[in-house]
């Protein structure tokens, strides 16, 4: 590993997740090779001090990335650099409340809060509904920098389930 400097830190990266915070930080490969399937794991390097955690949404020169913990040194901290290329439209479930009149819960008449998000679609593929039938459904998994909740509609398929990896929010339909 190379020697740190407080001058190798040259790229402004823009943390949107703690309110347009900015890191200087670099980006290496570590590996050089290339596979069919996946793109190169890239590193960020960052100041032990800087505000940045697993999770956090980064912005550079039009582009979007989301970070998860890889390690940390004496001076510094290293994370993976996961690019986000997609822009799509997630709309949030609507909460259901308690009627006081009738006591029974009732989704309220406001409209449901809809954005884009940045995401990163890991697979698409098939699996199995249940073991016993013999027929397929498609299933795409997702990484994202946002926080979603199981019910929420992303590029207008249901999520079913959510998980948390190394400070990276992954949802699958």
């Amino acid at each position: 590993m190379r020697q740190w400097r407080p001058s190798m830190f040259q790229q402004r990266f823009f943390n949107l997740t703690r309110r347009n915070s900015e890191v200087l930080a670099e980006v290496y490969n570590p590996e050089k090779q290339v596979t069919a399937f996946e793109e190169v794991v890239r590193l960020l390097r960052c100041a032990k001090t800087a505000a940045l955690a697993g999770g956090d949404h980064l912005y550079l020169s039009g582009a979007h990335y989301v970070v998860s913990a890889h390690s940390e040194g004496p001076r510094m901290k290293v994370f993976r650099l996961i690019s986000l290329p997609e822009n799509l439209q997630w709309t949030r479930r609507p909460v259901t409340e308690l009627d006081p009149v009738t006591g029974l819960y009732r989704v309220p008449n406001t409209p449901p809060e809809t954005r884009g998000i940045w995401v990163r679609e890991l697979t698409k593929g098939f699996a199995k509904e249940n073991p016993g039938l013999d027929f397929e459904k498609r299933v795409r998994r997702f990484v994202l920098g946002d926080t979603v909740e199981a019910g929420d509609l992303l590029d207008g398929t249901i999520l079913k389930r959510i998980w948390v990896e190394q400070g990276v929010v992954l949802a699958e339909t």
